[in-house]
């Protein structure tokens, strides 16, 4: 298949800038910082239920104070109770009587991090955009998802089981659920779209890699994908493609390649004004209840 190459300048109408930004360079804080959370509890989890040990209990780097440490217990795939560790940020104003606000899903990658949850918290993206952002931890050895069929190792029903249980616990629009993720959680972000396409509104992977044969249910949800042409562990060629797929089964779909860049999920011309704009104007179409 011939590589796609878009970008935000066609396909949104919007300027991305910066291509040439170095590479290393960790983002700067957010321009003001949301009040910072207490220590998590300690809690007592009962005999019967296995507690998923998480591979990062700093997700969020040097910002992970930012969010409450929790967990909760759910049912796994297999039938079994358990524990699953999460960081969670919940929007600064109170939803008014009938006011929902957006989700969204961070999925972190294999050492760990999850970049795009730094950036969501800058004081230009969540004054205008209040939204809860979830970003549940992944146990050691285990991946969100992968093209195939999902197996023991994947992680990603349980954070879709977590998902549910905040949005029926909190004031949340079912029209706007969004999940974002790089690298590894970059395939998980692609498996969310394709595996989950009646929940999520928008996906952003970032650096990743997916098959794309595996693309017919994502047509109905808006994705941006981005990649750096020089990535050392993903080619860009195979998420070019998965878009392409995805835009011939009609769906809504860009792909921008940064000129240059490596495997770099932190970089900031990705986390722009453009993509946090387009990202909060995705709206899902939710069937009316029957009667």
């Amino acid at each position: 298949m011939k590589t796609s190459v878009l970008s935000f300048i066609i396909g949104l109408g919007l300027f991305t800038s910066g291509l040439s930004l170095a590479q290393e360079t960790p983002a700067a804080a957010p321009e003001t910082l949301p009040a910072e959370t207490t220590a998590a509890a300690v809690e007592t989890i009962p005999e019967n239920v296995k507690k998923l040990i998480p591979a990062n209990l700093l997700p969020i780097g040097e910002f992970t104070s930012y969010y409450k440490q929790k967990s909760a217990t759910i049912e796994s795939t297999d039938g079994s109770q358990v524990n699953m560790t999460y960081f969670w940020f919940e929007p600064e104003v109170t939803a008014a009587e009938g006011e929902t606000f957006p989700l969204v899903l961070v999925l972190h990658g294999t050492q760990g991090y999850a970049e795009p949850a730094y950036n969501l918290i800058r004081e230009s993206v969540r004054k205008p955009n209040p939204a809860y952002i979830l970003v549940p931890t992944l146990p050691a050895g285990q991946r969100w998802a992968d093209p195939g069929k999902l197996k023991p190792v994947h992680s990603l029903p349980d954070a879709i089981t977590l998902l549910k249980k905040m949005m029926a616990e909190n004031p949340i629009d079912p029209a706007r659920i969004y999940v974002m993720g790089c690298g590894t959680g970059g395939a998980g972000t692609y498996g969310a779209a394709q595996l989950y396409s009646d929940i999520f509104a928008a996906a952003v992977p970032i650096g990743a890699t997916w098959n794309p044969k595996e693309t017919d249910k994502m047509s109905t949800v808006a994705l941006a994908a981005f990649h750096g042409s020089e990535d050392e562990f993903f080619t860009h060629y195979n998420s070019s493609d998965t878009i392409t797929m995805v835009q011939s089964h009609g769906g809504t779909a860009f792909f921008t390649l940064f000129d240059g860049m490596k495997h770099d999920c932190n970089a900031a011309n990705i986390y722009t004004p453009a993509l946090w704009q387009w990202l909060f104007s995705q709206k899902k179409a939710i069937p009316e209840p029957t009667p």
